[in-house]
Protein backbone atom coordinates (compact mmCIF):
# COMPACT_ATOMS: atom_id res chain seq x y z
CA UNK A 1 0.00 0.00 0.00
CA UNK A 2 1.01 3.66 -1.35
CA UNK A 3 1.35 6.18 1.95
CA UNK A 4 1.59 9.57 0.27
CA UNK A 5 0.60 11.57 3.57
CA UNK A 6 3.45 14.09 5.07
CA UNK A 7 2.66 12.33 8.00
CA UNK A 8 4.58 9.51 7.33
CA UNK A 9 7.25 11.25 5.74
CA UNK A 10 7.98 13.18 9.05
CA UNK A 11 7.58 10.05 11.09
CA UNK A 12 10.51 8.28 9.31
CA UNK A 13 12.21 11.53 8.68
CA UNK A 14 12.53 12.46 12.38
CA UNK A 15 13.34 8.90 13.13
CA UNK A 16 16.23 8.82 10.49
CA UNK A 17 17.71 12.17 11.74
CA UNK A 18 16.65 12.81 15.52
CA UNK A 19 18.69 10.72 16.85
CA UNK A 20 22.24 12.15 15.27
CA UNK A 21 20.72 15.79 15.61
CA UNK A 22 20.21 14.84 19.07
CA UNK A 23 23.82 13.38 19.97
CA UNK A 24 25.93 16.34 17.83
CA UNK A 25 24.19 19.00 19.09
CA UNK A 26 23.20 18.34 23.11
CA UNK A 27 27.25 18.30 23.32
CA UNK A 28 27.07 21.75 21.61
CA UNK A 29 24.45 23.21 24.16
CA UNK A 30 26.92 21.72 26.72
CA UNK A 31 29.93 23.51 25.73
CA UNK A 32 31.97 21.21 23.65
CA UNK A 33 33.78 21.44 20.34
CA UNK A 34 33.58 20.38 16.51
CA UNK A 35 36.36 17.42 16.08
CA UNK A 36 39.03 19.62 14.54
CA UNK A 37 38.00 22.99 15.61
CA UNK A 38 40.21 23.91 18.33
CA UNK A 39 41.18 20.61 19.07
CA UNK A 40 43.55 17.78 18.23
CA UNK A 41 40.84 15.06 16.35
CA UNK A 42 40.61 16.76 12.52
CA UNK A 43 41.71 12.94 11.91
CA UNK A 44 38.64 11.21 14.04
CA UNK A 45 35.98 12.92 11.47
CA UNK A 46 36.48 10.86 8.43
CA UNK A 47 35.79 7.35 10.83
CA UNK A 48 32.48 8.44 11.50
CA UNK A 49 32.84 11.07 14.89
CA UNK A 50 29.84 12.02 16.15
CA UNK A 51 31.34 16.09 16.35
CA UNK A 52 32.74 16.40 13.53
CA UNK A 53 31.89 19.38 11.79
CA UNK A 54 30.41 17.83 8.93
CA UNK A 55 28.61 14.38 10.16
CA UNK A 56 29.61 11.83 8.24
CA UNK A 57 28.39 9.23 11.20
CA UNK A 58 25.87 6.10 10.35
CA UNK A 59 23.80 3.92 12.17
CA UNK A 60 26.48 1.43 11.77
CA UNK A 61 29.13 3.66 12.09
CA UNK A 62 29.77 5.83 14.80
CA UNK A 63 31.74 6.81 17.54
CA UNK A 64 32.66 9.74 20.14
CA UNK A 65 36.19 10.81 19.90
CA UNK A 66 39.03 11.18 22.43
CA UNK A 67 38.51 14.82 22.67
CA UNK A 68 34.90 14.82 22.93
CA UNK A 69 35.70 11.98 26.14
CA UNK A 70 37.99 14.35 27.48
CA UNK A 71 35.69 17.22 27.30
CA UNK A 72 33.05 15.69 28.72
CA UNK A 73 34.74 14.31 31.57
CA UNK A 74 36.59 17.75 32.53
CA UNK A 75 33.08 19.50 32.40
CA UNK A 76 30.02 17.03 33.48
CA UNK A 77 30.60 17.48 37.02
CA UNK A 78 29.57 21.47 36.41
CA UNK A 79 26.35 20.54 34.60
CA UNK A 80 23.19 20.83 37.10
CA UNK A 81 20.77 21.04 34.68
CA UNK A 82 21.44 16.72 34.24
CA UNK A 83 21.04 16.88 38.12
CA UNK A 84 16.65 16.71 37.79
CA UNK A 85 14.89 14.14 38.35
CA UNK A 86 13.39 12.19 35.26
CA UNK A 87 9.46 12.35 34.65
CA UNK A 88 7.08 10.05 33.41
CA UNK A 89 5.81 10.57 29.41
CA UNK A 90 2.98 8.91 27.63
CA UNK A 91 4.63 9.60 24.38
CA UNK A 92 3.82 7.02 21.50
CA UNK A 93 6.40 3.87 21.30
CA UNK A 94 7.77 3.56 17.81
CA UNK A 95 8.31 0.15 16.56
CA UNK A 96 11.33 -1.67 16.59
CA UNK A 97 12.03 -1.80 13.12
CA UNK A 98 10.54 0.89 11.42
CA UNK A 99 11.72 -0.15 8.06
CA UNK A 100 8.85 -2.50 8.37
CA UNK A 101 6.52 0.08 6.93
CA UNK A 102 8.64 1.85 4.54
CA UNK A 103 10.11 0.10 1.02
CA UNK A 104 13.40 1.76 0.12
CA UNK A 105 12.08 3.42 -2.93
CA UNK A 106 9.42 5.53 -0.28
CA UNK A 107 12.29 6.29 1.90
CA UNK A 108 14.07 7.60 -1.10
CA UNK A 109 10.88 9.76 -1.95
CA UNK A 110 10.83 11.31 1.77
CA UNK A 111 14.38 11.89 1.60
CA UNK A 112 14.88 13.69 -2.12
CA UNK A 113 11.59 14.29 -3.21
CA UNK A 114 8.33 12.85 -5.76
CA UNK A 115 9.85 10.41 -8.51
CA UNK A 116 12.92 9.31 -6.33
CA UNK A 117 13.47 6.04 -6.19
CA UNK A 118 16.23 3.40 -4.96
CA UNK A 119 19.38 3.61 -7.43
CA UNK A 120 19.53 0.73 -9.57
CA UNK A 121 22.46 1.68 -11.86
CA UNK A 122 25.24 0.36 -8.67
CA UNK A 123 24.87 -3.64 -8.45
CA UNK A 124 27.79 -4.31 -6.36
CA UNK A 125 26.87 -2.63 -3.19
CA UNK A 126 25.12 -3.74 -0.24
CA UNK A 127 22.00 -2.02 -0.03
CA UNK A 128 21.91 -2.09 3.50
CA UNK A 129 25.14 0.18 3.89
CA UNK A 130 24.38 3.22 2.45
CA UNK A 131 20.48 3.97 0.66
CA UNK A 132 21.57 5.82 -2.76
CA UNK A 133 18.73 7.60 -5.03
CA UNK A 134 17.88 8.60 -8.27
CA UNK A 135 15.44 10.14 -10.28
CA UNK A 136 13.64 8.40 -13.84
CA UNK A 137 14.68 11.31 -15.38
CA UNK A 138 18.71 11.05 -15.16
CA UNK A 139 19.27 6.84 -13.55
CA UNK A 140 22.75 7.12 -13.45
CA UNK A 141 22.81 10.54 -11.48
CA UNK A 142 22.78 8.78 -7.68
CA UNK A 143 22.55 10.68 -4.72
CA UNK A 144 22.38 9.60 -0.94
CA UNK A 145 22.17 11.64 2.44
CA UNK A 146 25.14 9.26 3.58
CA UNK A 147 23.14 6.94 6.12
CA UNK A 148 21.73 3.44 5.36
CA UNK A 149 18.22 2.56 4.96
CA UNK A 150 16.62 2.07 8.09
CA UNK A 151 16.10 -1.36 10.28
CA UNK A 152 14.11 -3.47 9.28
CA UNK A 153 14.10 -2.52 5.28
CA UNK A 154 13.68 -5.03 2.99
CA UNK A 155 17.06 -5.67 1.00
CA UNK A 156 16.07 -9.00 -1.15
CA UNK A 157 13.12 -11.37 -0.59
CA UNK A 158 13.11 -12.50 2.60
CA UNK A 159 15.74 -10.50 3.84
CA UNK A 160 15.65 -7.07 5.52
CA UNK A 161 18.26 -4.17 6.68
CA UNK A 162 19.49 -4.51 10.27
CA UNK A 163 22.58 -2.20 11.79
CA UNK A 164 23.92 -1.37 8.19
CA UNK A 165 23.64 -5.67 6.73
CA UNK A 166 21.79 -7.31 4.78
CA UNK A 167 20.42 -10.58 6.82
CA UNK A 168 17.84 -13.31 6.56
CA UNK A 169 14.68 -12.03 8.41
CA UNK A 170 13.34 -13.80 11.27
CA UNK A 171 10.27 -13.14 14.04
CA UNK A 172 12.56 -11.94 16.36
CA UNK A 173 14.74 -8.87 16.32
CA UNK A 174 18.61 -10.01 15.51
CA UNK A 175 20.88 -10.36 18.83
CA UNK A 176 24.20 -7.75 18.92
CA UNK A 177 27.17 -9.04 19.86
CA UNK A 178 30.24 -7.13 21.86
CA UNK A 179 33.56 -6.87 20.12
CA UNK A 180 36.67 -8.40 21.35
CA UNK A 181 40.11 -7.46 20.54
CA UNK A 182 42.60 -9.00 18.27
CA UNK A 183 46.42 -9.37 19.14
CA UNK A 184 48.71 -6.92 19.62
CA UNK A 185 51.34 -5.78 16.60
CA UNK A 186 54.54 -5.70 17.32
CA UNK A 187 56.32 -2.52 18.99
CA UNK A 188 57.04 0.50 16.78
CA UNK A 189 60.01 2.59 16.15
CA UNK A 190 61.23 4.92 19.58
CA UNK A 191 60.35 8.34 19.12
CA UNK A 192 64.00 9.07 20.22
CA UNK A 193 67.02 8.18 19.98
CA UNK A 194 67.99 9.29 23.63
CA UNK A 195 66.73 11.52 26.57
CA UNK A 196 63.55 8.91 26.63
CA UNK A 197 61.05 8.28 23.66
CA UNK A 198 58.09 6.25 23.02
CA UNK A 199 57.42 3.20 21.45
CA UNK A 200 53.97 2.00 21.01
CA UNK A 201 51.47 -1.00 19.45
CA UNK A 202 48.37 -1.13 18.71
CA UNK A 203 45.60 -3.91 18.07
CA UNK A 204 41.78 -4.02 16.81
CA UNK A 205 38.46 -4.50 17.58
CA UNK A 206 38.15 -7.17 14.90
CA UNK A 207 38.07 -10.83 16.84
CA UNK A 208 34.85 -10.11 16.49
CA UNK A 209 34.04 -6.79 15.52
CA UNK A 210 30.64 -5.62 17.37
CA UNK A 211 27.54 -6.10 15.57
CA UNK A 212 23.82 -5.57 15.20
CA UNK A 213 24.55 -2.81 18.13
CA UNK A 214 26.85 -4.62 20.48
CA UNK A 215 29.57 -2.69 22.41
CA UNK A 216 32.83 -1.93 21.09
CA UNK A 217 35.85 -3.29 22.88
CA UNK A 218 36.71 -2.05 26.43
CA UNK A 219 40.26 -0.14 26.82
CA UNK A 220 42.45 1.38 24.67
CA UNK A 221 43.81 0.14 21.06
CA UNK A 222 47.44 1.58 22.24
CA UNK A 223 49.84 0.22 24.44
CA UNK A 224 52.77 2.47 25.33
CA UNK A 225 56.59 1.78 26.82
CA UNK A 226 58.99 4.03 27.79
CA UNK A 227 62.64 3.18 25.55
CA UNK A 228 65.69 4.89 24.77
CA UNK A 229 65.67 6.44 28.19
CA UNK A 230 69.93 6.93 28.82
CA UNK A 231 71.08 10.61 28.73
CA UNK A 232 71.90 12.17 25.33
CA UNK A 233 75.37 13.75 24.97
CA UNK A 234 76.60 16.64 25.24
CA UNK A 235 74.80 19.82 27.13
CA UNK A 236 70.90 19.47 28.24
CA UNK A 237 68.72 20.36 25.81
CA UNK A 238 65.09 21.33 26.34
CA UNK A 239 62.44 18.71 23.86
CA UNK A 240 60.12 21.00 24.04
CA UNK A 241 62.00 24.06 23.86
CA UNK A 242 63.39 22.17 20.08
CA UNK A 243 60.20 21.83 18.72
CA UNK A 244 59.05 25.49 19.50
CA UNK A 245 62.41 26.64 17.98
CA UNK A 246 61.73 24.56 14.81
CA UNK A 247 58.56 26.77 14.62
CA UNK A 248 60.78 30.15 14.52
CA UNK A 249 60.78 30.52 10.77
CA UNK A 250 56.91 30.47 10.53
CA UNK A 251 54.85 34.34 10.70
CA UNK A 252 52.12 34.52 13.26
CA UNK A 253 50.26 37.45 12.45
CA UNK A 254 52.23 38.64 9.39
CA UNK A 255 55.39 38.79 11.84
CA UNK A 256 58.53 36.27 12.38
CA UNK A 257 58.29 35.20 16.27
CA UNK A 258 61.08 33.88 18.37
CA UNK A 259 59.44 31.33 20.08
CA UNK A 260 59.90 29.76 23.64
CA UNK A 261 58.41 26.77 25.58
CA UNK A 262 55.17 27.65 27.24
CA UNK A 263 53.30 24.84 29.36
CA UNK A 264 49.75 25.35 29.38
CA UNK A 265 48.17 24.79 32.66
CA UNK A 266 45.65 23.00 32.09
CA UNK A 267 46.02 19.58 32.18
CA UNK A 268 44.16 18.38 29.30
CA UNK A 269 46.23 20.93 26.80
CA UNK A 270 49.20 19.89 28.62
CA UNK A 271 50.91 17.98 25.46
CA UNK A 272 49.51 20.30 23.04
CA UNK A 273 52.09 22.43 21.14
CA UNK A 274 51.84 26.06 22.79
CA UNK A 275 54.73 28.34 22.61
CA UNK A 276 55.42 32.01 23.48
CA UNK A 277 56.28 34.92 21.19
CA UNK A 278 60.06 35.94 23.01
CA UNK A 279 58.85 39.68 21.17
CA UNK A 280 55.41 39.98 22.14
CA UNK A 281 54.70 37.22 25.09
CA UNK A 282 52.00 36.09 23.32
CA UNK A 283 50.76 32.69 23.78
CA UNK A 284 50.01 30.21 20.52
CA UNK A 285 48.42 27.20 20.16
CA UNK A 286 51.22 25.22 16.98
CA UNK A 287 48.11 23.12 15.91
CA UNK A 288 50.17 20.36 16.85
CA UNK A 289 50.64 18.30 19.51
CA UNK A 290 53.98 17.68 21.05
CA UNK A 291 56.69 14.67 19.82
CA UNK A 292 55.74 11.49 21.82
CA UNK A 293 58.17 11.41 24.83
CA UNK A 294 57.75 15.10 25.74
CA UNK A 295 57.72 15.56 29.06
CA UNK A 296 53.87 16.80 29.90
CA UNK A 297 55.09 19.38 32.51
CA UNK A 298 58.04 20.63 33.92
CA UNK A 299 57.28 19.78 37.39
CA UNK A 300 56.38 16.02 36.72
CA UNK A 301 59.59 14.12 35.27
CA UNK A 302 57.19 11.08 34.92
CA UNK A 303 54.62 11.46 32.77
CA UNK A 304 55.08 11.99 29.04
CA UNK A 305 53.40 12.35 26.00
CA UNK A 306 52.28 9.79 23.67
CA UNK A 307 49.39 10.89 20.82
CA UNK A 308 48.58 13.75 21.97
CA UNK A 309 47.72 12.14 25.15
CA UNK A 310 49.33 12.40 28.69
CA UNK A 311 50.22 9.18 29.93
CA UNK A 312 51.61 8.67 34.28
CA UNK A 313 54.11 6.92 35.00
CA UNK A 314 55.03 5.11 31.88
CA UNK A 315 57.51 2.63 31.87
Amino acid sequence: MRRSGSSNQRRLNGYKTNQYNLSHHRPLWLGMEHDGQGNRCADETSMGSIMAPLVQAAFHRYHWSRCSKQELNRYIHSYDCLLDDPFEHKWPKLPELPGINYSMDEQCRFDFGIGYKMCTAFRTYDPCKQLWCSHPDNQYFCKTKKGPPVDGTECSPGKWCFKGHCIWRSSQEPQGHDGNWGSWSKFGSCSRTCGGGVRSRSRQCNDPPPAYGGRDCPGSAFDYQMCNTEECAGPYEDFRAQQCIQRSNKYHNNIKHTWLPYEHPDEAHKCELSCKSKDTGEVVFMNQVMHDGTRCSYTDPFSVCARGECLVSLK
